[in-house]
């Protein structure tokens, strides 16, 4: 399946996406946001690059969503 540049929500807390030779991982956790960048197939190795974000860097009005 191919994902078409759109809008998508992360329902299950996290995804992986193949994007030209790199895994890209997107996992929310209980603080935040982090990502992090992996070469195809050494997922399980430290990543080439990654960025974590603070909730507390968002700002949601009261009866929006994040």
């Amino acid at each position: 399946m191919n994902l078409k540049d759109d809008d998508y929500v992360l329902e299950e807390g996290a995804a992986w996406f193949d994007v030209e030779g790199f895994s890209v991982r997107i996992l929310s956790v209980n603080e935040g946001l982090w990502i992090a960048v992996y070469k195809n197939g050494e997922e399980m190795e430290d990543p080439v690059a990654s960025t974590f974000a603070y909730n507390e860097e968002v700002s949601v009005d009261k009866g929006e969503t994040a």
